[in-house]
């Protein structure tokens, strides 16, 4: 299917299973935090909700889909701003467009009362005088439109739209509650370019103290205790193994002077490790550019006592071979450990990202980088990597 040629059509895409069960709940439990601490305030839009606007881990997703959303609408975007409401009973989303920096918008359903399905509806403009809100009853507003469609969402579900130009609203919410992301973007190459971060220097997730050259890191990208459980899963039912030096040739070697790490094989496409792609296809997007096709493979690495690898690269320019690692995606675990520091080699110094559990890294692969030995405990990471096709 044409995505972006029925999204230019319509004006609005819907897609089903578009962010998964995991992720919506760590989103839900975010919003829930923020409003225990009181920062969430009442919307004005909607006087019977909550909401928070470009919060650091919302914003933190949009970035992260920014390459999804391209991909669907076949635009080039920058990110704007994110937004989350909680919706309460009784509510309603009046009639509306949206403004300038709202020009390519995405709704996510993170949670909702399965008992009481709340439908987006979508409208064309007829014969009535164009009005950013409408002051009048919404059933006589209704015969002014044309083309009413109404999508039933479930949870992880997704609408885009292009909020400035086509109608949309919620008719009164008989639910307990309903929780909804924003993500909004802006055509990278069209009259609204000058929204981008919504007019502020830098997203709120976004910090000062990363060398863009030579890594992209995403701070809190995944909750502690989401680190937790999956250490706690992962080492309760797998066996790991001793990692491997690659070689020109394909082969792997084992020499522990080099690298003493054990390491264990996980699926890729799946879990924790598909967003791992999706972070690094967002941070090629801000800092590179390359030419990335997909996903080469992942593992989760234990450095015990005195493990460590020296430093090295994580690619091969072999001309046998069309393709190479082009991306290192390196998540951070845990810090209940002494030594063990990771750093990228730049010339004779070496740089330390930030590495904090819940962090994640993105490098070139060509950079040359390793972890220093660990003094006591036990480092955890997952690594993986982004192919693409060779450098020319």
């Amino acid at each position: 299917m044409n995505y972006s040629q029925e999204f230019h059509k319509q004006k609005f895409l819907y897609l089903p299973d578009f962010l998964d069960n995991i992720n919506c709940c760590e989103l839900s439990d975010e919003f829930e935090r923020l409003r225990t601490e009181g920062k969430t305030k009442v919307d004005t839009q909607c006087p019977k909700s909550h909401s928070v606007y470009a919060e650091p881990m919302f914003d933190s997703v949009m970035e992260q889909l920014c390459p999804y959303v391209e991909q669907a609408t076949g635009l080039q975007l920058y990110p704007t701003y994110s937004y989350a409401r909680i919706y309460n009973p009784g509510e309603k989303l009046r009639i509306h467009r949206d403004r300038d920096s709202c020009e390519i918008s995405v709704t996510i359903t993170l949670r909702l009362d399965k008992d009481n399905p709340w439908p987006i509806l979508f409208g064309f403009e007829g014969s009535k005088e164009d009005h950013e809100y409408f002051d009048e009853d919404e059933k006589s507003v209704v015969k002014y439109l044309k083309n009413i469609t109404k999508i039933k969402m479930g949870v992880g579900d997704a609408v885009v739209y292009k909020g400035k130009e086509i109608f949309h609203w919620r008719e009164e919410f008989q639910g307990k509650n309903q929780i909804q992301v924003f993500l909004h973007y802006v055509d990278a190459n069209g009259p609204h370019a000058k929204m981008k971060y919504d007019g502020r220097p830098k997203l709120s997730h976004h910090h000062d103290d990363y060398e863009a050259v030579h890594y992209w890191s995403y701070k809190n990208a995944f909750e502690i205790q989401d680190c937790k459980k999956l250490i706690e899963s992962v080492e309760s039912s797998v066996e790991f193994e001793k990692a491997g030096i690659g070689n020109w040739d394909g082969e792997s070697i084992i020499d522990s002077s080099v690298r003493d790490v054990n390491h264990y094989h996980m699926i890729p496409s799946s879990g924790i490790n598909a967003a791992l792609s999706g972070i690094g296809l967002d941070a090629n997007h801000n800092a590179w550019k390359f030419d990335i096709t997909h996903v080469d493979q992942s593992d989760y690495l234990k450095y015990e006592k005195n493990g460590h690898y020296k430093e090295h690269i994580d690619t091969f320019f072999n001309l046998s071979e069309n393709e190479c690692r082009k991306l290192t995606i390196l998540c951070f675990l845990n810090n209940d450990f002494e030594g063990g520091k990771f750093f990228i080699k730049v010339g004779h110094e070496k740089i330390y990202p930030p590495q904090e559990p819940g962090t994640v890294l993105v490098f070139p692969s060509f950079f040359l980088h390793g972890v220093e030995p660990v003094l006591s405990g036990v480092r955890r990471t997952i690594v993986t990597w982004l192919i693409g096709p060779n450098f020319k």
